[in-house]
């Protein structure tokens, strides 16, 4: 599978509540490392001598995956960070925070909270499709979604 960089013009889709590009949420790390090969960096999180959650790092194409323990360490969340990441076939990264607003509104997402965070960070969270959008200086940085699994 070809790297490519998130300033390339390779485009993710984000399927929400399913997965994105070819990987599903509740697959395991076997079928997740074969679907996107292997990462650049893995990163485990953990407390109390137990590891919660086991993250892979695929820089080069502005993405992360997480694997949550009390998933069976089955993928459940990804953050994204790829300018060309479409959602519903719209370039998401190009949208500012109201048009995301609308968009989840067309689809008959409710539940949307908005907080800004001490160190300036701002997250618009749409709950019932399980996804956060984070915006510095009002610019779209990185989108956070999942699937609850347990």
């Amino acid at each position: 599978m070809e790297t490519l960089a998130p300033t390339e013009t390779a485009q993710l889709e984000i399927l929400i509540n399913e997965g994105f590009e070819n990987i599903r949420f509740s697959q395991t790390m076997e079928e997740v490392r074969a679907a996107l090969g292997e990462a650049e960096e893995i990163e485990m999180h953990d407390e109390d001598e137990e590891t919660d959650v086991v993250i892979w790092h695929y820089w080069d194409r502005g993405y992360s995956i997480f694997f949550e323990q009390e998933a069976g360490f089955h993928f459940s969340c990804a953050e994204i960070s790829n300018p060309n990441t479409l959602l519903w076939g719209e370039k998401v990264f190009s949208l500012n925070k109201d048009q995301i607003k609308r968009l989840f509104e067309e689809k008959a997402y409710k539940e949307i909270e908005s907080e800004v965070h001490e160190w300036g960070e701002e997250r618009l969270s749409i709950i019932d499709a399980m996804v956060d959008f984070y915006f510095e200086n009002s610019k779209l940085i990185s989108i956070n979604f999942g699937k609850l699994l347990y």
